[in-house]
């Protein structure tokens, strides 16, 4: 399962913009990942054999999840991949957690020690959380928790 479609992106800190509560907006601010000398960044997805299931928020502020997710399957469809899933949902940000946790529109960013804007909205982020969660663990038990599934492992 990939949530995060990069691994070394650089983020463009001085285009970050602080609202006046000190909460970073960071919308936009990743360098671009899909051309060069980003795409280094990237999963190279298109060489995985295992089945990978994106979770993305339409209304994710942090980074651009539904966009990246169709960028990776974009290139494993050249590839000739089908081993994709992508479950996209409206009113989500950042956050999809397990079902009955609060939505947060913002958490705490150990790294850069500001708090960072999220997105989504709590009726359709709360939808998001119960839909998907039942689905990864669908998901895992059928494609791990099985005996041949681990054996690949």
């Amino acid at each position: 399962m990939s949530h995060c479609l990069f691994t070394m992106c650089r983020w463009m800190a001085d285009q970050i913009v602080f609202t006046e509560d000190r909460f970073a907006n960071v919308e936009n601010q990743l360098e671009d990942i899909t051309t060069e000398p980003g795409i280094h960044a990237c999963i190279q997805v298109e060489k995985s054999h295992c089945p990978i299931l994106f979770v993305a928020g339409e209304d994710d502020i942090n980074i651009p999840s539904v966009f990246h997710a169709n960028k990776a399957i974009d290139r494993m469809k050249a590839h000739g991949k089908t081993n994709y899933t992508l479950l996209k949902y409206p009113g989500t940000g950042h956050l999809i957690e397990p079902p009955y946790t609060p939505h947060c529109g913002f958490y705490f960013h150990g790294a850069f020690r500001v708090y960072v804007y999220a997105g989504g909205e709590p009726k359709g982020h709360a939808t998001a959380q119960e839909d998907s969660w039942s689905k990864i663990l669908g998901f895992l038990r059928k494609n791990i928790d099985r005996p041949e599934a681990r054996s690949k492992l």
